[in-house]
C-alpha cells in the first residue's frame, strides 16, 4: 500500500488511501455493477479509531448488499453493516450507515457485496399417482435470477408457465378417463385430481405476480446499484498507524494449508501424527442441506476411516449465503497415517461467488495446524505410495466391465469406488465369488458417502476381507452422467476416479498373495448357456456320473408372478427336475423384472439337458430397461459343488 494527500475525496476501488479533510481515507469500495464482490486490505501497526461510512440496502430486514471488515489475523468478523449502526434511511430498504470504533493492531479486509440474492421456491411437494401423472419440483422450483438478463427471466417464466399448462391439460384428460371403480387407494380418487388442479392453478396465479416483482427488482438495482459503498478512514494525525503490513506471529505451526480454492479442485495432503495430538482446524466450505459441494475431511490412510469430516451437523453459518459453512476448532487424533482432503464444486468458490460469499473469504478451504511446539510431532506422508492393483475407471455410459483376482490366503483389500447412487444403483461396483456367483461386496447407499459434488455421487472408500479363492469385480454404469460420456450433474470431487480401484493393505506382496486375471472359467462348470438374445431357444447335454450336489445360477425376465425368459433342467426321460420359477427368484439388479435365482440342487447320476427360453424383448445387449447387475451372466450355468 502506498500513501499520498490530496484535497478532494475520490471514490476508487483500489488500496489507494488518501486525506478528506481532517479524515484520512484508508480505503473505499463501490461496486460498478450488480452480483459483485470488492475487498480491499489494510494493516494498522497499533490500536487505532477507525470511522466507517456506508451505504447498503435490505431485502425483508435482511441485509442483501452491505459491508463488512474481518480480521485476519483472529479470523474473526470485526464489523459489518447492522441496525445498530445504521444512521439514516436515503429511500425503500437503502440506509446509510455510519460508526467510529476502535480496532486492536493487525491485519484486516475491508469487503463490499451486491449479491443480495433474489431467488424463489414453489412448494416442492411431489404428486406420483394414477395415470404416471408426476409433478416434479424440478419442472419448476428454485432459480436463480441474479446475474441473468430480461430475456432470460422472460424465457424462464415461459418455460415455466408452459410445463404447467400441460400439466393442466394432462390433469383434464384423467379426469375425462377416471374411473372410479377402478382405483380404492384414497390418494388416487377423483376428488385428488382436482385438488392438484386447483394447486397448479395457484401456483400459476402465484408465478405471474412473481414475475412483475423480479422484474421491477432488476429494474431498481439497475438504477441504484452504484449507490452502495463502504469507506473506511481514520484521523490524519493517526495515519502513520496505517502500515502495508502488520507482523502478527501466529502461535501455531500449520502443516495443511488449502486456502483461496477455487472451482473444480481437489486437494490432499498427507501426515503422520508421531503420539497422540491435538489439531486446529479451520474450514470453509459450500454446505447445502443435503449436498457437499466445496467440503474438508480427514482419513486415517491405514484404516480408511472417516476421522473429521465437514457436513451439515459438524458446521455452523460463516456469515453471508447459509450455504456457507464452516468448522472453528479443536479434534484429537491417535498415532498413525491420516490424509486431509479438500474438494470444491463447479461454482461458488474464491475463483467466483455466485451468492453471498462467507465473511472470510480468504480461507474458503481449510488450515490444520498444531502448537508451535508440537511441531515435531507431525511429518510429512506420502500418499501416493501405492499403485492399484486392479483398476477400472473413468468409466462411460452403458457399460459391464468385469476383471478378476485370484487370492492365495484371506487378505484385506482396499476398495475406492465412486459412482451414482440415488433412490437406487446406477453406476456402482460389486464382487463376486467367481465360482459360484455370490455377490460378497457392493457399493450401496448405505455403505458409502458423499463424492463431492451432487447429492448422488457416492464413494466407498474403506477395507473389506476377503477368504482365499477367485473373485470378479463388477462395474455397471447405466445411460447417463459418467466420465467417459458426461455429467447430467455436478460431478464429483474425483472424476477420473469413476468406477473402481483396488489396493493391497500392509505390506502384501502382490506378485506372490494376488493373481489378476481378465478371463475366467471356473474349473467346476458342468453346462452353461449365457449372453442369451432375443427370441432364443437354446439347450445344451451334459452326463453326472455320480450323485452330485451342483449350483444352479440364472438370470432372465419375470413380472407378475410370471417368467418371461427363463431357464429349466430335463433328465434323460424329458422330464423337467428343476424350473426358474419367479417365486423363487429375487431382484438381480437393475428393472425390477430383472430376476436370479442361485441355489444348490442334488442330481442323481444320468444324462440331463438344460434349457434357456427368452421372449422378443429384453435380453443381452438389447435391453428395454435396466440391464441387470450381471449382464453376461443372462442365461442358466449349473457347476460342481465338489471342489
Amino acid at each position: 500500500m502506498f500513501t499520498k494527500k490530496f484535497l478532494t475525496l475520490f471514490l476508487i476501488t483500489s488500496s489507494i488511501s488518501i486525506a478528506v479533510g481532517d479524515d484520512y481515507l484508508i480505503s473505499t469500495l463501490s461496486p460498478k455493477k450488480e452480483d459483485d464482490f470488492k475487498s480491499d486490505y489494510f494493516s494498522l501497526s497499533d490500536s487505532a479509531t477507525l470511522k466507517i461510512q456506508g451505504t447498503g440496502r435490505t431485502r425483508s430486514d435482511k441485509l442483501i448488499f452491505y459491508g463488512w471488515i474481518f480480521n485476519r489475523d483472529s479470523k474473526k468478523l470485526s464489523w459489518i453493516m447492522n441496525e445498530k449502526n445504521r444512521s439514516s434511511k436515503l429511500r425503500n430498504n437503502t440506509f446509510k450507515y455510519e460508526e467510529t470504533i476502535k480496532f486492536p493492531p493487525g491485519n484486516y479486509k475491508v469487503c463490499f457485496n451486491t449479491f443480495g440474492k433474489y431467488s424463489y421456491w414453489v412448494d416442492p411437494n411431489d404428486f406420483d399417482f394414477s395415470y404416471n401423472f408426476k409433478f416434479n419440483k424440478h419442472d419448476h422450483g428454485d432459480f436463480d435470477f441474479d446475474g441473468k438478463s430480461m430475456e432470460e427471466i422472460e424465457e424462464h417464466f415461459e418455460d415455466l408457465e408452459e410445463k404447467l399448462e400441460e400439466m393442466n391439460e394432462n390433469l383434464e384428460e384423467i379426469e375425462e378417463n377416471f374411473d372410479e371403480d377402478k382405483f380404492n387407494n384414497e390418494n388416487d380418487d377423483l376428488s385428488n385430481i382436482w385438488k392438484i388442479d386447483d394447486y397448479l392453478e395457484s401456483i400459476i396465479h402465484k408465478l405471474k405476480g412473481l414475475k412483475e416483482d423480479i422484474i421491477e427488482e432488476k429494474k431498481y438495482r439497475k438504477k441504484y446499484h452504484n449507490d452502495y459503498q463502504i469507506s473506511v478512514s481514520i484521523d490524519e494525525e493517526f495515519e502513520d498507524l496505517v502500515v502495508d503490513h502488520y507482523d502478527f506471529k501466529p502461535k501455531d505451526f500449520t502443516f495443511v494449508n488449502f486456502t483461496q480454492v477455487g472451482n473444480n479442485a481437489r486437494l490432499e495432503k498427507g501426515f503422520t501424527v508421531k503420539e497422540p495430538t491435538q489439531l486446529n482446524i479451520y474450514a470453509i466450505g459450500e454446505i447445502l442441506q443435503d449436498v457437499r459441494a466445496d467440503f474438508a475431511w480427514i482419513v486415517n490412510y491405514d484404516t480408511r476411516d472417516y476421522v473429521w469430516q465437514m457436513k451439515k451437523s459438524t458446521t455452523t453459518p460463516f456469515g453471508g449465503s447459509s450455504k456457507n459453512r464452516g468448522f472453528k476448532g479443536f479434534i484429537s487424533l491417535p498415532k498413525g497415517n491420516y490424509v486431509a482432503y479438500f474438494s470444491s464444486d463447479d461454482s461458488h468458490s474464491t475463483d467466483s461467488w455466485n451468492t453471498n460469499p462467507p465473511y472470510d473469504t480468504d480461507n474458503w478451504g481449510i488450515t490444520i495446524s498444531v502448537k508451535s511446539e508440537k511441531k515435531d510431532l507431525i511429518s510429512d506422508f506420502n500418499i501416493n505410495q501405492k499403485k492399484p492393483i486392479l483398476d477400472i475407471t473413468k468409466v462411460g455410459d452403458d457399460e459391464f466391465i468385469t476383471r478378476g483376482f485370484s487370492l492365495k490366503k484371506p487378505t484385506e483389500l482396499w476398495i475406492y469406488a465412486i459412482g451414482e447412487i440415488s433412490y437406487g444403483e446406477h453406476d456402482f461396483a460389486y464382487i463376486q465369488r467367481a465360482d459360484i456367483r455370490e455377490t460378497v461386496w457392493k457399493m450401496k447407499k448405505s455403505n458409502t458417502v458423499s463424492a463431492g459434488g451432487a447429492d448422488k455421487n457416492r464413494i466407498f472408500d474403506g477395507l473389506i476381507a476377503l477368504d482365499k479363492g477367485d473373485y470378479l469385480v463388477n462395474y455397471v454404469s447405466d445411460g447417463s452422467h459418467s466420465y467417459g460420456n458426461g455429467w447430467n450433474d455436478t460431478q464429483p470431487s474425483d472424476p477420473t476416479s469413476w468406477g473402481i480401484k483396488i489396493y493391497t493393505v500392509g505390506e502384501i506382496e502382490e506378485d506372490s498373495d494376488i493373481e489378476i486375471f481378465s478371463e475366467y472359467e471356473p474349473a467346476n462348470t458342468i453346462a452353461r448357456i449365457t449372453k442369451v438374445r432375443d427370441d432364443a431357444y437354446v439347450q445344451t447335454e451334459f452326463i453326472v456320473k455320480e450323485e452330485t450336489s451342483v449350483r444352479v445360477y440364472a438370470i432372465g425376465e419375470g413380472q407378475s408372478g410370471e417368467m418371461y425368459d427363463y431357464g429349466w433342467i430335463e433328465n434323460a426321460n424329458g422330464l423337467r427336475i428343476w424350473s426358474m420359477e419367479y417365486k423363487e427368484t429375487s431382484w438381480a439388479g437393475g428393472a425390477r423384472k430383472n430376476r436370479s435365482i442361485n441355489e444348490t440342487i442334488t442330481l442323481p447320476a444320468g444324462s440331463y439337458t438344460l434349457f434357456y427360453k427368452s421372449d422378443d424383448s429384453h435380453s443381452y445387449r438389447d435391453w428395454n430397461a435396466s440391464p441387470p447387475d450381471d449382464p453376461n451372466s443372462w442365461g442358466i450355468s449349473v457347476a460342481s459343488m465338489k471342489k
